[in-house]
């Protein structure tokens, strides 16, 4: 797609949470071959940057997105996405002198490699490759999470496949959910706007996609099929009609979100209402073509075009999205696909339930010249026929099971050389897996052709009501259908055996809670002590106060002081005893009862734990209201005064204070007069005048 020279010193997007996407997708069958994202050569050591850009299905032999040779490159911020090569399935750096490659906070995931699996993600021959465990400015001072192990050859400092890793420069969420920041310890981890989400865990919410809640959703959303006017569906990439046309609302590559339920068939005499008010057969269908006569009748619930939309997902990881075929319908069929993998994740494929598909062509999923990731699936069938087919195309399993009942012929089956070969993988597809690098394998799969990989069901997640049993390795149903964790209790474990209580000074007043985080803080005026499932924090009682957040101990509830009084439980501070009034020894009173009156002429200190003499300028004529300013033109030079009457007029020449106490009057001012005694301000002298300092007149 791109070639670079020594004109580029640095490429980046416009933020760093990796939105900007080069792609790399070629469409099979019309000579368009997947294209390697970018070729860089000739920069020597004058470096090349890029930063926050996602690299996604990049197809070419040598390094699937990027071939260096005679650069150096730095990767800042990076993500390498199911990309392939059959040499370096991201990056292919050649051995030709002046080549290095530094990585910060990048990440490769689902890419793939086809020399034995030793470089999925880089290769490396001459070893100059690192990947650095420290995050890019300005997030120096963030300490990267590190995920993967990285899949390549050689790699600087770790001589050994598997020793150099992934590093994030974020907080690492769960699919459909993304960090709130980046480069901030332990940022939260908030759900992807409508509309988007994130296609694996620790990665940001780049990817558009469109939800849909039943299989008349769904079939509008991604079908590609016409009719021809006289009852039958085809496939337009293969037959002319224009009548009818049933084409998918998704184009470019976007991705669809199941809601959680079952996905079937409507039709007259299959259900008595169907839950659209349309005359609308929603299953689609295809004849024998004339060159292949043994393809047959084949029927499919649903058939896709892989080169407008890149995956269905169900809405969470819990496998509840069932696909339920009735009739002689299979599930799915992918056909005519891009080079790059179209995604199911977390579906079930329940075949056989209403009356079986058509055996020998996949009853399950059918694929032809298409490429497929299947993640977190179910396979389950009571018939005697093969789950899945392949026809000339590619398919790659993760932590994905089959169940059958009585004979099955093959779980997988696979034919043609064209697109290579499929593979079931014994690892799981996400970051840092409930399970790690251990993943358990189920039952033993029978397939044929050209399948690689380990022939189990391998388990990376359990469905809702099932847990992992360890000592058996199978996902096996909850005794009872699993408890929702109660108030004060969560529970942040896919498949947790118990709800953990809310660490002390924290409360929860929510049930079904699924992380620590809705464990809150104790307000104050509170607390909670260890190990106590609590709603609701305990309150401190009366006459007591907590002025902390997340208090842990009974203790941090304090008397309230002398001259204080607290009449309220769950107080964050006291209250003072009203203005007259003091307290002046007892500690945690509940009342304002505990205030005594000051007499005539005194009222409470600062810290209402004692009465006081009136200070000069003020008196106090009643017992408990304290004390009053003498009025404008009036002074009073004493303490302790218990009436108005004492208060003076200041004589001619002088004024009361505008402002502070009234304890004498001052002189007026050069330039102002006071012609009689009582007056609040003194009065500018008249044009034409000169008052001296006190003048009356």
């Amino acid at each position: 797609m791109l070639i670079l020279g020594l004109s580029v010193a640095e490429i980046r997007c416009s933020d760093d949470r990796a939105s900007c996407v080069l792609a790399g997708t070629g469409i099979a069958g019309t000579g368009i071959d997947g294209f390697r994202i970018i070729w860089i050569s000739g920069h020597g050591y004058q470096p090349i940057k890029f930063r926050a850009i996602t690299f996604t299905k990049g197809d070419a032999q040598q390094g699937g997105a990027m071939f260096l040779s005679g650069a150096a490159v730095t990767l800042e911020l990076c993500v390498f996405d199911r990309c392939r090569g059959s040499d370096g399935g991201a990056i292919y750096v050649y051995s030709g002198g002046g080549e290095s490659l530094e990585m910060y906070g990048t990440t490769f995931m689902g890419n793939s490699g086809s020399d034995s699996g030793l470089t999925n993600d880089i290769s490396d021959p001459s070893g100059v490759a690192e990947s650095h465990a420290t995050c890019p400015s300005p997030y120096e001072g963030y300490t990267p999470r590190q995920g993967d192990a990285l899949n390549t050859n050689v790699m600087n400092p770790h001589p050994n496949p598997g020793d150099t890793f992934s590093y994030f420069c974020h907080e690492i969420c769960n699919v459909g959910e993304q960090p709130s920041a980046v480069g901030v310890q332990d940022a939260s981890c908030e759900s992807c706007s409508e509309g988007t989400t994130s296609l694996h865990v620790g990665h940001f919410c780049t990817t558009s996609v469109t939800a849909v809640s039943d299989m008349y959703e769904l079939h509008n959303a991604v079908g590609d099929w016409g009719h021809d006017g006289e009852g039958s569906y085809h496939h337009l990439m293969h037959y002319g009609f224009e009548e009818a046309l049933l084409l998918g609302t998704v184009t470019n590559g976007d991705f669809v979100i199941m809601e959680t339920g079952t996905y079937t068939c409507y039709w007259e005499g299959f259900v008595e209402e169907y839950p659209h008010d349309v005359d609308y057969q929603a299953c689609s269908q295809v004849f024998a073509y004339e060159s292949t006569p043994n393809f047959g009748v084949m029927r499919s619930m649903l058939t896709i075009d892989p080169t407008r939309v890149g995956g269905i997902m169900c809405e969470n990881d819990d496998a509840g999205c069932i696909f339920e075929p009735s009739m002689d319908h299979r599930c799915l069929s992918i056909m005519f696909g891009p080079i790059s993998p179209f995604l199911l994740r977390s579906l079930v494929f329940s075949v056989g339930v209403r009356g079986g598909g058509p055996s020998d062509y996949g009853e399950g999923l059918y694929m032809f010249q298409s490429a497929a990731e299947v993640m977190y699936c179910i396979f389950t069938s009571n018939s005697a026929g093969v789950l899945i087919f392949i026809d000339n195309g590619s398919l790659d399993v993760f932590g994905t099971t089959f169940s059958t009942e009585g004979l099955i012929r093959y779980h997988i089956e696979h034919q043609g050389l064209e697109w290579g070969s499929s593979e079931v993988h014994d690892s799981c597809p996400d970051l840092l897996s409930s399970l790690g690098t251990a993943v358990p394998s189920g039952d033993a799969l029978i397939v044929t052709g050209n399948v690689q990989g380990s022939a189990f069901s391998n388990i990376c997640m359990c469905g809702a009501t099932y847990f992992l049993n360890t000592d058996t390795n199978a996902c096996e149903p909850c005794a009872e259908v699993c408890e929702i964790c109660p108030i004060g209790k969560y529970n942040d474990a896919k498949d947790g055996s118990q709800c953990t209580i809310c660490p002390a000074g924290r409360f929860n007043s929510n049930t079904n809670s699924t992380a620590q985080s809705d464990c809150e803080n104790c307000p104050v005026g509170r607390y909670s002590v260890e190990d106590a499932t609590v709603a609701e924090c305990t309150v401190c009682n009366v006459g007591r106060y907590n002025p902390h957040l997340g208090s842990t101990l009974s203790t941090a509830c304090v008397y309230c002081e002398a001259g204080k009084y607290g009449e309220t439980e769950g107080a964050g501070t006291c209250t003072f005893c009203p203005s007259g009034k003091a307290n002046p020894s007892a500690t945690g009173s509940s009342s304002s009862s505990v205030c005594s009156d000051c007499v005539a002429g005194k009222t409470n200190s600062d810290n209402f734990t004692g009465c006081a003499n009136c200070t000069a300028g003020k008196y106090g004529p009643s017992v408990g209201y304290g004390c009053f300013e003498c009025g404008s033109g009036k002074y009073l030079g004493t303490e302790g005064s218990t009436a108005e009457t004492d208060c003076t007029f200041c004589p001619a020449g002088k004024s009361s204070p505008a402002s502070g106490p009234r304890s004498e009057c001052q002189a007026c001012q050069p330039g102002r007069y006071a012609p009689a005694e009582g007056q609040g301000s003194c009065s500018i002298c008249d044009p034409g005048t000169a008052c001296s300092e006190e003048a009356t007149a």
